[in-house]
């Protein structure tokens, strides 16, 4: 009987580490990509109320860096912001660049049914005090037909400021997925529709509107890009799917550019470190491969393109390069501006790098121009900030800062 117990006890605590070790590790999780050595948005960076703040985050706080000193002057949690954690949430700026926009997963306190909240945050003239100017969101009952996405991977402000989308999941399928559009309704964010794509299981990891506010671009795992056209009623119509890479890509980043020549867009990828530049074709009313490289780094083989900005003009064209393995080793950390060389002719169209910076045993995560494009700032996921003079490729280091600043 003493020898059924002890196998009994043993079995028992034998089934209790089971559990805790396998809830630890669903805990612990890292994303998908992070795991085969590719990185996630680490690091976000955007200028801020008329190019006079830089606001970065790594995904624990946010902080406000005041330009006229390159002084950091603000520190805030997720929780000071807006009531909760910034895991799983996405923060960006209303193109006026006046306001915060952050969505994140929340349960309706009425139904129980988990969604996606919004909220639009006013600062005052010392980052201090923030009122929420708009919110809203969605919220439906767990396994229907359009769900709301688990997370907020991606988030999107159309240039006009009347629409949000937002869209999630991971590419391992713990997360539910979607992609779903708002419509700013004065201090309301309302949904509109809920953005079907081919096939209607992809995650989403990035989204952008195009600068005429037309277009909607989402990407996805499998190299796929679901493109969507604005429709006279202020709908989405899904309109175009094209494929990156195929299997094992993950699309990172888009940045549009409109010039006298065309509407372009740029499409940075996972692995390869591949850029992609695409044009608008109005007479097939698609947009058709204009052309494409990758990292000139040939040893970089899982190099991701992490940011990617066009100058106003479009002739030169900012990406943030770089991922790690397990933070031991580091592919292709660079941050390189390229002038995009134009031409109707296939044979004359070239992108050429103009600009190229290592950052040893890191990885560049933040490529933003100013509004004029006269400077950029850097950022790694170490947190080194880098306040570029494009005419001299002098820089400026920002104070470097982890944790928390009142």
């Amino acid at each position: 009987m003493e020898s059924m117990r002890r196998a009994w006890r043993a079995w028992l605590l034998n089934g209790l580490s089971v559990m805790m070790l396998a809830c630890f590790a669903h805990a612990q999780r890292p994303s998908i990509e992070w795991v085969g050595g590719g990185e996630v948005s680490t690091y976000i960076g955007f200028y801020f109320q008329d190019d006079r703040y830089f606001v970065t985050s790594e995904g624990f706080y946010i902080h406000f860096w005041r330009l006229s000193d390159n002084k950091l002057v603000r520190t805030l949690t997720g929780r000071q912001l807006f009531g909760r954690f910034l895991y799983s949430a996405s923060l960006a700026p209303m193109p006026n660049r006046q306001q915060l926009v952050v969505a994140y997963p929340d349960t309706d306190p009425d139904t129980g049914y988990r969604g996606i909240r919004i909220r639009i945050l006013q600062p005052d003239a010392n980052l201090y005090n923030w009122t929420t100017a708009a919110q809203g969101g969605s919220f439906v009952e767990d396994g229907t037909e359009e769900d709301e996405p688990g997370n907020a991977a991606a988030l999107a402000i159309s240039p006009d400021g009347q629409y949000i989308a937002v869209g999630g999941g991971d590419a391992a399928g713990f997360t539910r997925h979607g992609l779903v559009l708002y419509r700013i309704n004065g201090n309301q964010i309302e949904r509109v529709q809920y953005l079907t794509r081919d096939p209607g299981w992809a995650p989403i990891f990035a989204a952008a509107f195009s600068p005429d506010g037309e277009w909607l671009f989402a990407g996805s795992t499998g190299g796929w890009v679901f493109v969507y056209k604005r429709q006279p009623d202020g709908t989405y119509a899904y309109h175009q799917r094209f494929i990156i890479g195929g299997n094992g890509f993950f699309i990172q980043r888009f940045s549009f550019t409109y010039r006298p020549d065309g509407k372009y867009v740029a499409v940075g990828v996972m692995p390869n470190g591949i850029i992609e530049i695409r044009r608008y074709n109005p007479v097939f009313n698609d947009w058709r491969l204009y052309m494409q490289w990758q990292t000139p780094n040939n040893s970089a083989p899982t190099s991701a393109v992490n940011d990617l900005q066009f100058t106003p003009d479009g002739n030169y064209l900012a990406a943030a390069y770089g991922s790690s393995a397990f933070g031991v080793i580091f592919y292709d950390p660079y941050l390189r501006i390229y002038q995009i060389q134009y031409s109707s002719d296939p044979d004359y169209r070239a992108a050429i790098p103009v600009m190229q910076v290592e950052f040893p045993a890191d990885v560049a995560t933040v490529a933003a121009y100013n509004a004029n494009a006269t400077e950029l700032i850097s950022s790694t996921r170490n947190g080194e900030l880098r306040r570029w003079n494009l005419e001299t490729q002098e820089y400026t280091t920002l104070p470097n800062h982890r944790g928390r600043l009142n």
